[in-house]
């Protein structure tokens, strides 16, 4: 599990996945990493898949000051239902952007 820098295309740390294993258990060590790298983790956004929508994970990075974004799931039905119910329409947009490729238009909005 790795922890890359996009700004600089600089991997900041990375730890190895304990055989039998998956990436949740490696994701706080690899913060610690960062951390360590960084001086700290505020103010640092630490995008992540679907499977790190831990709730020790945002724990742990507010605690550090920094934030976590991720991919919430069915699989994460609490979460996913709290997320489902606030009124997006409302919400404002911070950005979009829209690119064509690959036989498809992909839009983000944040």
């Amino acid at each position: 599990l790795s922890a890359y820098d996009t700004s600089t295309g600089v991997v900041l740390a990375q730890v190895q996945i304990a055989a039998k294993s998956n990436e949740i258990p490696a994701f706080t060590p690899l913060l610690r990493l960062v951390a360590a790298q960084l001086g700290s983790l505020a103010d640092v956004l630490v995008v992540a898949d679907a499977p790190h929508a831990q709730t020790g994970h945002a724990e742990y990075l507010a605690a550090a000051s920094g934030h976590l974004m991720v991919t919430v799931k069915a699989n994460q039905p609490t979460t996913f239902a709290q997320l489902k119910a606030v009124p997006w329409a409302r919400v404002p947009v911070g950005a979009r952007t829209r690119e064509t490729g690959h036989g498809r238009t992909e839009t983000r909005t944040v």
